[in-house]
């Protein structure tokens, strides 16, 4: 993260990995913890054949130039990592994951 952190992965903007328990937010930010915020709403990245939301409470991070990234497990044991341009540009288009929800969702169009 601190790569994309120092504007090294300027292309950077949806990843999805295996992954393995436990997932610790802290960890995957470490270092970072001052460019936390906090988005009330589930956020949702719209790509090219399918949406992934974020599920309000889930940690966000913001760089210098207003862009946001964040982190979170899907039901199936994936970790998605998304990025989005600004914090208007947070889509709550679906909004379908419960309030507090700390995991992701991908759904095709």
């Amino acid at each position: 993260m601190k790569n994309w952190f120092d504007h090294k992965m300027s292309a950077f903007e949806f990843m999805k990995i295996g992954f393995v328990d436990p997932f610790n937010n802290e960890i995957v930010f470490e270092g970072l913890q001052d460019k936390r915020i906090t988005v009330e709403t589930s956020m949702v990245s719209e790509r090219s054949s399918f949406y992934v939301e974020f599920g309000s409470g889930v940690p966000a991070y913001r760089r210098d130039d207003g862009m946001i990234i964040a982190a979170a497990v899907t039901s199936d044991d994936f970790l998605c990592i998304a990025v989005w341009k600004d914090l208007d540009s947070v889509s709550n288009k679906m909004g379908s994951l419960a309030d507090g929800s700390v995991v992701c969702e991908i759904r095709e169009k």
